[in-house]
């Protein structure tokens, strides 16, 4: 890595405006700062395009240079057609734009090679750079799959509530699952009156629910699959999806072209304000690309939905596929003290072949994995039984580890 001073030439910026740039003032002129930072992001793709960054003077008004630090990973010349091959960009820049509002965002948590940056304006946590579609899709061909008998668990306590909540907001009617899994959701909406349709990524889980339920399933994302109708739906639901797409407002705006007026978008999702994921930072259990790509708080969730053409009418947080939390605390504390992959040897979740840790079998690992969690997490509930009404006041006060929101459609 080597760290380069990108100057900038004939940028008319006001000492205010600079200022408001950099040091990300919360003045309530934010159209102001976007319109800033739009300004140098286009220039800085100009010099990332070409391949290489120039120098070149800056003369500002009170400001003689205005130097922005990005530390680039060199990896030859630049090619002819002027593509970028010789930079990587934005790879460990100390800043980026926030997708939902457009401030800046600071770097926030380090994990599995990947950089999460945080905004400090409305709290949203993102990637970046974000992974290319093809790295994704072959990694949740290969190496990403939901398990089946921890996800009908979760669907068990926590489906039949929230398909009440929903009736009592819209009554049974047309309803489209995206990330739909193995389609037990779908299943239980199909037996309560609804019409149903879902779309999923994964080849054997589409598979699943075809032969097992008869259901309309298909393979895709919502952004590339093409819908009988549009504007047909009176309820989108997308439980723990938005975390995992490239770019979460695009995604919002199609399930806004997706629903009829007044309909109904549910969401479920992590919520990074949560307790145990102040405690844990980057050893909470969703934090993990290329699999979790954007991590919400109630506020930044709220405002994406709102830009996106909605109104919030319910948000929560609670449990929901989450550990228990005191048993989350335990494990991200394992994590960070470096004795988790030895914690994993014990439960018999991998086995050693030679001197190399490897992975068992991946749908009996899953599913071990998931029993031994449920169990402890159920020892949890027993052993801290005294300590739940806490939980459910941090449920109350917004701080639970899962969020549920619940948006209609304006017209």
């Amino acid at each position: 890595m080597r760290l380069q001073r990108v100057h900038f030439q004939r940028l008319a910026l006001s000492y205010r405006t600079l200022r408001l740039l950099m040091l990300g003032s919360k003045s309530s002129k934010a159209g102001e700062k976007i319109r800033v930072f739009d300004a140098y992001s286009r220039v800085l793709r100009e010099y990332l395009k070409a391949g290489s960054v120039a120098a070149s003077n800056c003369y500002c008004r009170r400001i003689p240079t205005m130097a922005i630090h990005i530390e680039t990973k060199s990896k030859g010349p630049a090619s002819n057609d002027g593509s970028a091959t010789g930079v990587e960009p934005l790879t460990g820049s100390v800043f980026t734009q926030c997708g939902v509002c457009g401030n800046l965002m600071r770097k926030l948590w380090r994990s599995g090679g990947h950089q999460y940056f945080v905004c400090s304006e409305c709290e949203f946590v993102r990637v970046a750079p974000v992974p290319r579609r093809e790295v994704l899709r072959e990694y949740y061909d290969k190496a990403y799959e939901v398990d089946r008998e921890g996800y009908l668990r979760n669907l068990r306590r926590d489906g039949r509530r929230d398909l009440e909540f929903l009736e009592r907001l819209n009554g049974a009617g047309r309803m489209l699952e995206v990330g739909c899994s193995w389609g037990f959701f779908l299943e239980k909406a199909r037996s309560r009156g609804w019409q149903v349709q879902g779309i999923e990524l994964s080849d054997s889980a589409v598979k699943w629910a075809k032969e097992s339920f008869a259901l309309d399933v298909r393979r895709g994302t919502i952004e590339d699959t093409p819908l009988t109708e549009k504007s047909a739906y009176d309820v989108v639901v997308a439980w723990h999806v938005i975390e995992h797409v490239q770019e979460p407002m695009d995604f919002l705006k199609i399930a806004r072209g997706s629903l009829r007026p007044g309909g109904l978008l549910a969401l479920r999702t992590p919520n990074v304000r949560s307790v145990p994921a102040r405690i844990n930072g980057w050893a909470w259990q969703w934090v993990g690309a290329p699999a979790h790509l954007s991590l919400f708080s109630a506020k930044s969730l709220g405002l994406a939905v709102e830009r996106a053409g909605f109104i919030v009418r319910h948000v929560a947080t609670r449990r929901g596929d989450a550990h228990n939390p005191f048993l989350e605390v335990l494990r991200g504390g394992a994590l960070r003290a470096g004795v988790h992959e030895w914690v994993k040897g014990l439960l018999k979740l991998q086995h050693r072949n030679g001197s190399n840790t490897v992975p068992v079998d991946k749908s009996d690992m899953g599913g071990r994995r998931s029993r031994i969690l449920g169990r402890m997490s159920k020892l949890c509930d027993l052993a801290f039984f005294a300590m739940y009404p806490l939980e459910k006041l941090l449920d109350f006060s917004g701080l639970g580890p899962e969020m549920f929101l619940v948006a209609e459609r304006k017209d």
